[in-house]
């Protein structure tokens, strides 16, 4: 079995939670520290996952060393944007021209390809245990869609 990435969050608002979750589910990966501006935010968040908590980003980076950083805050260069990344072919081009003039990367994320209860739902799907699927709903943060 291979070792589980390390993963450390930047930004616990919102999506920083909900990351946060999912990474605690998941066997293939730990989390490693968080990160945030606010000190209440922060002296709120680390314990609740109990890990180490930083007021600066790059002291995270350099005291804990995660395999993976999880960028979760409403001003940043870099980008990750939820799928789908766009509605059009044309809304697709225009997003990528600005992202090429803007001169930083974009990720698309997939963060529910590793939550488990997906994991567990498409593997019994491959398996053929939930017979012909006609309708799926799922919910996400405590949100059905």
């Amino acid at each position: 079995m291979r070792p589980a990435i390390g993963i450390g969050i930047v930004g616990m608002g919102t999506r920083g939670h909900l990351f946060a979750r999912a990474v605690a589910q998941n066997r293939d990966a730990r989390l490693v520290a968080l990160s945030n501006v606010n000190p209440q935010t922060l002296a709120e968040a680390a314990p609740r996952f109990a890990i180490p908590g930083y007021a600066d980003c790059w002291e995270l980076l350099k005291k804990e060393r995660p395999d993976a950083l999880v960028v979760a805050t409403p001003d940043f260069a870099h980008l990750l944007v939820e799928t789908p990344f766009a509605t059009t072919v044309a809304e697709a081009e225009q997003m990528l021209g600005a992202v090429e003039r803007a001169g930083v990367c974009c990720q698309l994320a997939f963060e529910n390809r590793w939550n488990p209860a997906f994991v567990q739902a498409r593997g019994a799907i491959a398996r053929g245990e939930l017979g012909e699927i006609e309708l799926m709903r799922r919910g996400v943060g405590g949100r059905e869609r």
